[in-house]
């Protein structure tokens, strides 16, 4: 049971990054949920490695 948090991690692209761009990520996951539109920066900044808020503000 130990594997599935870090599992989950890796496939929400959270522990390991794979994309540079906020659109390589959204195409990728095919749709996030926040609570309000800072909380989607946020989510999607968690995943994109150098990310910035300038850099979520192109999504």
């Amino acid at each position: 049971m130990s594997f599935v948090p870090h599992r989950r991690l890796h496939t929400q692209q959270i522990s390991q990054q794979q994309f540079q761009q906020p659109i390589e990520l959204l195409n990728w996951m095919g749709a996030m949920q926040a609570q309000d539109y800072e909380m989607s920066k946020w989510a999607v900044a968690l995943r994109l490695p150098e990310a910035n808020e300038n850099k979520t503000e192109e999504f």
